[in-house]
């Protein structure tokens, strides 16, 4: 391997193929590669500090190339660029054969889902809005973009939006799901930068999703049946919709939410143990009458109003 680097982080590389899993791990700044044909699968791989690759005879881009660099915003390349190759925030994207070349920045899973929206018949292209662009797939906005990192996702016909999707993201911002009936665990779980997600068919979410998301300010589900342990709680900006649908809310579902006022769950059959503690900013939870639920969920509240309860 012909290869130079200087101490500011700038890696000069002679080769004109780099092999499987070349420089995983690697601290470089800036990769320039001048005579770079060919990456086979999985070079540059967690390299944390890696802002630019300059490869401007780049022919081919393996799978999984330039993962989890988080700091890659550019990448030089007139070649790659003419045939419909484009750095879209932190993902490779090949708009002429509508794929995706690496995961970027994103959660594998979540990665295979927008893969899967954009392999449609619609026409696939990057459109510029104000302060942003946008990845277009025939009417849907997939992926917004702005300063370089991804921070609106739609994803149109996806069904369920797999565990871990947002798992610790920060800078998503935006998360809009128009057919997901489902929401699989830690799929949205310490989102930092989440502020806002639309979600109006899905009925069950599992555990520990909408908790500790310190932006979060609106989940929309107006068709929501079911959630697990964990959920919604720990949101010191969520002010919650009614979800008048959700009948089984599981143990530790909204606690600690200070900017929410009201709670109403009218059609709740089942409430576990320890929801809705912690909530002194929270005057009233409106439930059906008669409702069945154990002893402790109001736990350190100030619930000043309810629907009559059966407390067992």
């Amino acid at each position: 391997m012909e290869e130079k680097r200087d101490r500011s982080g700038i890696l000069y590389i002679y080769d004109r193929v780099l092999k499987k899993g070349a420089h995983l791990n690697r601290w470089v700044k800036v990769l320039v590669a001048p005579n770079l044909e060919v990456m086979e699968d999985d070079c540059f791989y967690k390299c944390p500090e890696l802002e630019r690759a300059i490869t401007p005879k780049l022919k081919k881009i393996g799978r999984d190339c330039f993962d989890e660099c988080p700091k890659l915003k550019e990448l030089i390349s007139s070649y790659l660029k003419l045939d419909g190759i484009v750095l879209f925030g932190s993902l490779i994207i090949d708009l002429k054969n509508k794929e995706i070349l690496n995961t970027g920045t994103l959660e594998s899973g979540l990665v295979r889902a927008l893969s899967n929206e954009i392999k449609n018949d619609n026409e696939l292209k990057i459109e510029q809005k104000e302060g942003c662009q946008v990845l277009k797939s025939g009417d849907y906005e997939i992926l917004k973009e702005e300063n370089g990192v991804i921070t609106g996702i739609c994803l149109p016909t996806t069904k369920v939006l797999p565990s871990h999707s947002l798992y610790e993201n920060d800078t998503v911002n935006e998360l809009i799901l128009l057919q997901a009936e489902k929401i699989d665990h830690n799929a949205v779980y310490k989102a930092f930068a989440l502020k806002k997600v639309m979600a109006n068919k899905v009925r069950e979410v599992r555990f520990s999703n909408f908790s500790k998301c310190p932006n979060l300010e609106l989940v929309e589900a107006k068709n929501l049946f079911s959630i697990e342990q964990g959920c919604f709680s720990d949101n010191e900006k969520l002010v919650l919709s009614p979800y008048d649908n959700l009948e089984s809310v599981a143990g530790n579902c909204f606690c600690r939410l200070p900017a929410t006022k009201v709670l109403s769950l009218k059609s709740a059959v089942a409430i576990g143990e320890g929801s809705v503690q912690h909530n002194k900013n929270m005057h009233a939870v409106l439930l059906p009458e008669l409702i069945e639920f154990e002893r402790g969920i109001f736990f350190a509240s100030n619930i000043q109003y309810l629907y009559a309860p059966k407390v067992i």
